[in-house]
């Protein structure tokens, strides 16, 4: 389970350093009648499958989101919304959950979205490799009746409405479920169908608006077509000529020529995190790690305003922690735990018995080669020597996902709480590789994990206290974007992280 989530996130972080990180879907549009302009979007890969149960949540999720409806989706701010179930409800001790199916919905062969459909769907991805993770704590997946779909859980989830909103809890036909068409013919419940005829896999994906769906009058786009294009200068030079309406702005200088030129240039809100992962935190491999004034150290040792200056163009902004800056668990005060102090993290690493130093090994990649110089220099300032090890990219999931390295460079995209404490401060959590655990730390898992709706803030910020003041983790930035949009479509960027749709854009009329 952790590989796989692993094998996700590094996937996700690929499209992040190419093109567009990905963005929560919106709150149904108020559309009149849909456009007859073309929606023209890019991503920089072919979806690897448009199959339930293997779907990658980079920005694919433009054809498979719009292909698939799923169990739940997410507002503008994150929030669990209905969609194909128009309401749920969980039990008092949250072993429970209930679905009600909307009446009348169809899959894109008129076969009936009911509560056997769904159930099979979800059973589907319950034992996929890409998302059997999700229903970890699923015991069972009923239809009780025609309309009515219930999840018995061995433990409380609370991240698992959230993630039924992704790519877990999309819902496609059970007679094409595991078929090897699936793959590039996908049969799904929608507001778009793939047009095969207009359609090369790898190359473009045609999707036409299906007017029978329940909910198309909140689709802005007849057609929409996405093309792979890896280079982001062939993105830009498509912009220009009118070929293209979005994309993500690899250069930060070039948006004032831009938006001279009548484009629209704007900045996302935080989409992910870099960090350096200190993962070896009982120092198995190096001892040092162990001891947590040498991870405050660290802390300490790296220059986040200059990182983002220097690095990031000044799109985004230093971050001390771990949780997305839009959510209840973000605490601002926090950012003042390690301000940029060469001298005190060295009186540190002093007190810790380190005063020489150490030398430590991590992996090196395509997801580390533009921090390695920046940490190489600010980590030797406190007698922390970096040995960096090449890794091939086709690798990098096993190595990291491994007890290979003490610690490594990593970015990862942003959550919702209850699903950034799973996957990283949990002991089967992919960027725990190590396993560490905490008796303090579980106390306030269980206690976040167990709270209810009006205290969950509350308790994940005090998951994310401990975190910061425990300096599992040195993250450094919080990642947004510059993104672009033709003179033909407007687009609305989400408060939070999620899935990128073709529910933001609009036509610019």
């Amino acid at each position: 389970m952790k590989f796989s989530r692993l094998a996700a996130s590094v996937g996700v972080i690929a499209v992040l350093t190419a093109s567009v990180a990905a963005c929560s879907p919106s709150a149904p549009a108020d559309v009149d009648q849909p456009s007859d302009h073309v929606l023209t979007l890019s991503m920089p890969s072919a979806p690897p499958s448009l199959a339930v149960g293997s779907l990658d949540q980079g920005v694919s999720s433009y054809v498979w989101a719009s292909v698939y409806d799923s169990l739940l989706t997410r507002d503008l701010s994150g929030a669990v919304q209905p969609s194909v179930a128009e309401k749920y409800t969980v039990s008092d001790d949250g072993l429970t959950l209930t679905f009600s199916i909307r009446e009348g919905m169809t899959f894109s062969t008129g076969e009936p979205v009911d509560a056997a459909a769904v159930a099979a769907s979800l059973t589907f991805s319950s034992t996929a490799p890409a998302t059997s993770a999700v229903f970890a704590n699923v015991s069972s997946i009923d239809a009780t009746d025609d309309s009515t779909v219930t999840l018995t859980l061995s433990r409380q989830d609370t991240a698992l409405p959230y993630q039924l909103a992704q790519a877990a809890g999309v819902i496609g036909d059970p007679a094409t479920l595991g078929s090897d068409s699936a793959a590039l013919d996908p049969v799904g419940s929608g507001p778009y169908v793939l047009d095969n005829d207009a359609t090369t896999d790898g190359s473009t994906y045609t999707l036409e608006l299906r007017p029978d769906y329940w909910n198309a009058d909140a689709y802005s786009f007849k057609k929409v077509v996405v093309n792979v294009i890896a280079d982001s200068t062939a993105q830009q030079n498509a912009l220009q000529a009118g070929q293209l309406d979005f994309m993500s702005l690899a250069n930060p200088a070039q948006g004032e020529a831009l938006t001279a030129a009548g484009f629209t240039v704007q900045e996302t809100s935080p989409v992910a995190w870099g960090a350096i992962v200190i993962a070896d935190r009982a120092g198995e491999i190096q001892p040092a790690l162990a001891d947590v004034r040498v991870r405050q150290a660290i802390n300490l040792a790296v220059d986040r305003k200059a990182i983002v200056e220097k690095l990031l163009a000044g799109v985004g902004a230093p971050t001390e922690q771990i949780f997305d800056p839009g959510s209840g668990a973000y605490d601002p005060d926090l950012n003042d735990t390690y301000a940029y102090d060469v001298a005190k993290a060295k009186s540190l690493m002093e007190e810790a018995g380190y005063a020489d130093g150490f030398t430590v090994s991590m992996p090196s990649s395509v997801l580390s080669q533009t921090m390695e110089p920046t940490l190489t220099q600010q980590l030797g300032e406190i007698g922390i020597t970096v040995e960096w090890k090449p890794v091939p990219f086709d690798q990098i999931v096993t190595v990291l996902g491994s007890k290979t390295y003490p610690m490594y460079w990593f970015i990862n995209g942003y959550s919702v709480p209850q699903i950034v404490t799973n996957d990283t401060l949990t002991p089967t959590g992919y960027l725990n590789p190590f396993g560490a655990t905490d008796p303090e730390l579980t106390a306030l898992l269980e206690n976040a994990a167990n709270a209810s709706a009006e205290d969950a803030d509350t308790a994940y910020r005090a998951v994310n206290q401990w975190s910061v003041e425990n300096a599992w983790f040195a993250p450094l930035y919080a990642y947004a974007q510059l993104v672009v949009t033709s003179k033909a479509v407007t687009f609305t960027p989400r408060t939070v992280a999620g899935l990128l749709t073709v529910e933001q854009f609009q036509p610019a009329s």
